[in-house]
């Protein structure tokens, strides 16, 4: 996930993305696809946001590329999308 904005009518990205330890323009999420193969929804809907919640949840991912139950929560703060942990 790139974050983009325009300016002086060219995409630039910027750091949007808050972690504990640095700002973040990008954020790479690696998974193998037939770890989640088998999931209702199509398309798939790994990376999603509540708007009503201002909340991004990215899934974890194991490090064989498997996709778990788990997932980042980033949360809009007015500026950024800042990390509030793993649920």
């Amino acid at each position: 996930m790139i974050a983009f904005v325009i300016n002086n009518n060219q995409l630039v990205q910027v750091p949007i993305f808050k972690t504990k330890t640095k700002l973040l323009s990008r954020i790479d999420v690696d998974f193998d696809f037939f770890s989640v193969v088998d999931r209702p929804e199509r398309p798939i809907e790994l990376i999603t946001f509540n708007s009503k919640q201002d909340t991004l949840s990215i899934p974890v991912v194991d490090k064989d590329g498997k996709v778990t139950k788990r997932n980042i929560l980033y949360v809009f703060n007015g500026t950024v999308l800042e990390f509030r942990g793993i649920k």
